[in-house]
Order: C-alpha cells, then sequence, then structure tokens
C-alpha cells in the first residue's frame, strides 16, 4: 500500500472529499503517524499507526493485532458530553521466531458530519494519552514487555512492513 504525503489539514481535507467504497492510505508528515480510512458510505474506519511508539511482545506477528486488541469507550472525545469507542492494538513491524514487534496504533469509527474535525491531532494525541495505560494492560495480559519511544527520528525513516 502506497501512503499519500499530508498534512494534519490536508488528511482532514482528504476525508471530506473521499467517496464511498474507497480506501486511502496516508502518511501525516507533521503528526509522524500513518492513517488509513476506509468510507463505506455511512462511516468512515480509520485506523492510525504511530510507529514512533513500539512493543514487543512473545505473540506472533500473524496473531499480534488480534491478541493485543483493547476495546475503550473515550468519554468527551471528540468535545464534551460525547464519546468515542476505540480499539488501541499493535500494527506488526518485525517478526522473529518467538515474538514480534509493533507498532502502537488506534482504529475508531466516525460518521461522515463528525469528518469535518482533525482526526489525524485528535488520533496522534489519544495515542500518546492511552500508551502508559495500555502498556500496563499488555503487561498484566503478557508479563514482560519491550516498550520503546522513538525520538528525534521521523516515522519516515521508520517505513512500515
Amino acid at each position: 500500500m502506497e501512503f499519500r504525503r499530508v498534512t494534519s489539514q490536508e488528511f482532514h481535507l482528504s476525508l471530506v472529499k473521499q467517496e464511498a467504497g474507497t480506501t486511502e492510505a496516508f502518511h501525516v508528515i507533521d503528526l509522524d503517524i500513518f492513517a488509513i480510512s476506509y468510507f463505506t458510505g455511512e462511516k468512515y474506519m480509520l485506523g492510525f499507526i504511530y510507529p514512533k511508539i513500539r512493543f514487543g511482545l512473545n505473540v506472533p506477528c500473524d496473531r499480534l493485532e488480534d491478541e493485543t486488541s483493547a476495546k475503550r469507550t473515550l468519554r468527551d472525545v471528540p468535545w464534551d458530553k460525547m464519546k468515542l469507542d476505540i480499539v488501541i492494538t499493535l500494527y506488526p513491524l518485525r517478526c522473529f521466531d518467538n515474538g514480534s514487534e509493533g507498532a502502537l496504533s488506534l482504529k475508531l469509527n466516525i460518521e461522515p458530519h463528525w469528518a469535518m474535525y482533525n482526526w489525524a491531532r485528535i488520533a496522534r494525541a489519544l495515542l500518546e494519552k492511552e500508551a502508559e495505560s495500555y502498556l500496563k494492560w499488555l503487561m498484566s495480559r503478557y508479563g514482560p514487555v519491550d516498550a520503546v519511544k522513538i525520538v528525534g527520528e521521523s516515522a519516515s525513516s521508520t517505513p512500515l512492513n
């Protein structure tokens, strides 16, 4: 899949212009995240991958995303008195004989009238905010977890598989 390089503002505008039944992939360069959007015509299914926060586990690559999925309902997102259902998981980056390394990722669905909000910025803030509690959840499930936050390196220099 080829990722189109956009700013967070361009990402926001791309959602509004996206046609039903299409999938688009983006590298949001000012936020250093990757985004995938599938628009059904009735909802956007959004996925955001943040390769600067990574976790290593003893879970095979082919099961990493499913086994590390944590569903949550957030309050006051994207604004006061609203709620948002999300899934935090790991997107496989590297596979090893006895485990894998995955980038922190976020999945959410929104209705078309919510596309006007800057979901790339919201997602990046949520990924940063939820990383520590997600790490604790992973450790309670799997025991020791390798965790890394990459500082000072662009996500474009850490390409997705």
